[in-house]
């Protein structure tokens, strides 16, 4: 199952992320955004683990879908990354596709949090350079206490 077969189809974790990783050539020029491809090798972590394993120079790519709850609720999500800040590659209405992946933003916000709103999809870039346990979560309180929070972990 692909990538986009995963976010059409709602087979995504718990906390609806997946992870692209690629180790490319630099492009070069200052901070280097990257490149995942078009997500050549992707893994969904095991449900209810949320941890994910990097590797130095790792180009990750997270696709968040914000889809409605057990409770029919749609709400906003305010994302935090700890030892990184990732670019917001594209933002837009769910669902993401295939077309997203083909214009990205010309020259992508760097941050570390950022909103995810009902009924729309994130794609945020990061370049694994941080060795650590780096957690990533919704700032709600309650949210991440039910689990919305993922670890990146560089060894």
């Amino acid at each position: 199952m692909t990538a986009l077969d995963m976010l059409r189809t709602g087979t995504l974790n718990r906390s609806g992320l997946l992870r692209v990783v690629e180790s490319p050539a630099p492009r070069g020029g200052g901070k280097d955004l990257g490149d995942a491809g078009p997500f050549a090798h992707t893994e969904a972590c095991e449900e209810g683990l949320n941890v994910f394993e990097t590797k130095k120079g790792d180009v990750i790519d997270v696709v968040m879908a914000n889809s409605k709850a057990l409770n029919g609720i749609e709400e906003q999500h305010s994302w935090h990354l700890h030892g990184h800040s990732f670019w917001i590659m594209k933002v837009g209405e769910a669902p993401f596709t295939e077309e997203a992946l083909k214009h990205p933003a010309p020259h992508p916000p760097q941050k570390d949090t950022v909103s995810l709103l009902p009924g729309h999809f994130l794609w945020l870039r990061f370049r694994s350079d941080n060795k650590g346990v780096w957690p990533f979560h919704c700032h709600v309180l309650w949210h991440h206490v039910m689990g919305m929070e993922v670890l990146f972990v560089q060894k």
